[in-house]
C-alpha cells in the first residue's frame, strides 16, 4: 500500500510527545510494522490463491486428460463389440443357414427312406411270393421224380427178356440205352463224327443221370468223351460242349466222364468216347412201353 493510502492521512497532528533526554529522533516501531503487515498478509493470500488455482488447474487438466483417455478406451472397446457383435451375428446367420440347409437334408433322407421302406416292403412281399412259388415248384419236382423213380422200379420188375437184336452187335445194353464203347482214341469232334457214322450220338449226360455209365467202365481209371447236357435260364436243354466247340473250336474245353464225375479237358486232346442210340423193342416191350406211357 501506498503512504496516500494510510489511514492516518487525514488525521491532524499533535503536539509531540515529550521524550526523555537522549533518546532522540527515533521512530515508534508500533506504527511501523503495523504498515509492512498488511501488505504482506495480501502477498500470502495472493500466493496462496495463486498456489490453489494452479493446483485446481493441474488437477482439471489431470481430470481432463483422464477423461479423454477413458472416452477413448471407451470408444475403443465399444469398436471392439461391435465388431465381435457383427462376427456373432454373421456366425449366427450361418448357423440359421446351416440348420435350415441340415434339416432340408433330414427331411430328404427322411423321405428317401420312407421310399426305401416301401420297396423294401414291396420286395419282401415279392420274395415271400417267389419261395412260395418255389416250394411249390420243388414239391412238383419231388413228386415228378418219386412217379419217375417208381416207373423205373416197375419196368426193371418186368421180367421181359430183351429182344436178341435190340442193340448192334458189339453195343452195350445199360438202363435203356444201347451204348458203343470205343477202343481207340480220338479227339471230341473226332469221336462225335464216328457216332454219327454209326448212326448215334455221344452219349448225353445230365447230372441228375448218374447211373449215366456202368461202374466197371471207370476200374481202369478210363475217361470217355461224352456230351453235358444242361438246362438253361429259359427252361431249354442246352447241349453245352457242342455251342462251346462251335463257338470256341480251338480253346474249347468238352466233357470227360470220369470215375468221380464229369471233367472238363481241351477238346483236341485224345480220348475214348462212348455213344448212345435207342434200343429196338420187340413187340412185348412195345406193348409194355404203350401201357406205361398211357399210365
Amino acid at each position: 500500500m501506498d503512504e496516500a493510502d494510510s489511514p492516518y492521512e487525514n488525521v491532524a497532528p499533535g503536539p509531540a510527545p515529550v521524550r526523555p533526554a537522549g533518546e532522540g529522533t527515533r521512530h515508534s516501531p508500533g506504527r511501523c510494522s503495523r504498515r509492512r503487515c498488511v501488505p504482506a498478509g495480501l502477498l500470502a493470500a495472493s500466493l496462496l490463491l495463486l498456489v490453489a488455482l494452479v493446483a485446481l488447474g493441474t488437477c482439471y487438466w489431470q481430470a481432463t486428460r483422464e477423461l479423454r483417455d477413458t472416452s477413448l478406451e471407451q470408444a475403443a472397446e465399444r469398436g471392439r463389440f461391435s465388431q465381435e457383435a457383427r462376427a456373432w451375428e454373421q456366425s449366427l446367420e450361418q448357423a440359421h443357414r446351416e440348420l435350415a440347409q441340415a434339416r432340408t437334408e433330414l427331411q430328404r433322407a427322411w423321405r428317401e427312406g420312407n421310399s426305401s421302406l416301401l420297396e423294401l416292403g414291396r420286395q419282401e412281399a415279392e420274395l415271400a411270393r417267389v419261395s412260395i412259388a418255389l416250394a411249390g415248384a420243388e414239391r412238383e419236382l419231388q413228386d415228378v421224380q418219386g412217379r419217375l423213380e417208381a416207373g423205373e422200379r416197375a419196368a426193371s420188375s418186368l421180367a421181359v427178356p430183351p429182344s436178341p437184336d435190340c442193340c448192334p452187335p458189339g453195343w452195350l445194353l445199360y438202363h435203356g440205352k444201347c451204348l458203343f464203347v470205343s477202343s481207340e482214341k480220338k479227339s471230341w469232334r473226332l469221336s462225335q463224327d464216328d457216332c454219327e457214322g454209326r448212326a448215334s450220338r455221344l452219349l448225353l449226360h445230365d447230372e441228375r443221370q448218374a447211373w449215366a455209365l456202368p461202374p466197371f467202365l471207370h476200374t481202369s481209371g478210363s475217361k470217355y468223351w461224352v456230351e453235358e447236357q444242361i438246362a438253361s435260364a429259359a427252361g431249354l436243354v442246352v447241349q453245352q460242349d457242342e455251342e462251346l466247340y462251335e463257338m470256341h473250336p480251338y480253346p474249347a474245353k468238352c466233357s470227360l466222364s470220369a470215375a468221380k464225375g464229369i471233367e472238363r479237358s481241351s477238346c483236341r486232346r485224345y480220348h475214348q468216347w462212348i455213344c448212345e442210340q435207342p434200343p429196338r423193342l420187340s413187340s412185348v416191350s412195345k406193348a409194355l412201353a404203350s401201357l406205361l406211357d398211357e399210365e
